[in-house]
């Protein structure tokens, strides 16, 4: 039985969010590595792509490189970001997975413009060619770009560097707009 991209990257967002709940005081710790790691994963899939070539047993299309560059590992990641907020507070994992919340956001906008990236042919072409685009391309293209204006607030504001800086009622009022991204999420996933 093989499995598909959608179940290779449930499994390995149970096993990123595994092991950064064990690993929480690392995490916290060195997350700029965490962030780092992430980019360069996110950056072995889809360079070969951008820049026209590929890397043994990388190419095709198989499901596990798909649970990259289709967005498959970080829609699962965002997932487990918004539902770390509805699990009733006297779990003791819901107080585990606040701990690295962010850092599991962080890295879900990371793997998700590598998921934009990846198919940056189709923006090119949405900005100086958009006739010769299908509509599905062109829908694609139009809430990628709205979904990307969204998540990067949410991410820059991630970041703890950053969140320091905002009041706690501001911060929180403008991470309440991530509900708006994960609507357009949704919308974009099942369009």
């Amino acid at each position: 039985m093989s499995l598909n991209a959608v179940e290779i990257a449930i499994i390995m967002a149970l096993i990123i969010t595994a092991v950064m709940c064990l690993a929480h005081k690392y995490v916290n710790r060195y997350r700029w590595v965490v962030y780092l790691i992430t980019l360069l994963v996110g950056a072995y899939f889809v360079l070969p792509n951008v820049l026209g070539y590929e890397i043994g047993w990388l190419s095709g299309r198989s499901p596990f490189k798909q649970a990259f560059t289709l967005g498959a590992l970080s829609c699962m990641l965002f997932a487990v970001v918004a539902y770390v907020g509805v699990l009733p507070d006297k779990w003791k994992l819901k107080k585990r997975l606040k701990g690295i919340r962010a850092e599991l956001s962080v890295m879900a906008c990371i793997l998700a413009f590598c998921h934009t990236m990846y198919f940056s042919y189709y923006f090119i072409t949405f900005f100086t060619d958009p006739g010769s685009l299908n509509g599905y391309y062109i829908y694609a293209c139009a809430a990628s770009l709205v979904l990307d204006c969204l998540m990067v607030p949410l991410m820059i504001t991630s970041f703890y560097s950053v969140r320091k800086y905002f009041k706690a009622s501001t911060w929180k009022r403008l991470q309440q707009c991530s509900y708006i991204f994960y609507v357009a999420l949704l919308v974009h996933v099942w369009g």
